[in-house]
């Protein structure tokens, strides 16, 4: 929960934090395929539900099924989020840990997400 500010516009604000949240997914989406931006980004697209963990959607059947693919998103402070797209079903019981490290200084273990969809792999 954000505290507002006198003359701040939260609608403007979710905007930006909805806009930066697709942003990071198509960008690890189309880095984890190799190709790039060849792959159009109004070719798929993502539901941002359970938070953190999105859904993807494609728009044309390029022969992929969107259940092959797990994502996590997530913020890496106040400023600046993060995406990880993995081609596996999250089923297969993911779990991502993120490291906070300055290179030749530190390595800090941060926080583990664990794909909600875990619980269906225990079966």
């Amino acid at each position: 929960i954000r505290q507002v500010m006198p003359g701040d516009n939260p609608e403007a604000s979710f905007q930006k934090e909805v806009f930066l949240a697709l942003w990071t997914l198509k960008e690890s989406y189309i880095k984890a395929r190799g190709r790039g931006l060849s792959i159009p980004l109004n070719s798929f697209g993502f539901t941002l539900k359970p938070p953190g963990f999105p859904g993807i959607s494609f728009r044309d059947d390029e022969g992929t099924n969107s259940q092959d693919w797990s994502f996590f998103s997530f913020d890496l402070n106040a400023s600046h989020k993060g995406a990880v797209a993995v081609h596996a079903p999250a089923a297969q019981g993911l779990c991502l840990k993120i490291h906070y490290c300055l290179p030749f200084k530190f390595i800090r273990y941060e926080r583990h997400l664990i794909h909600p969809d875990q619980s269906s792999a225990s079966r």
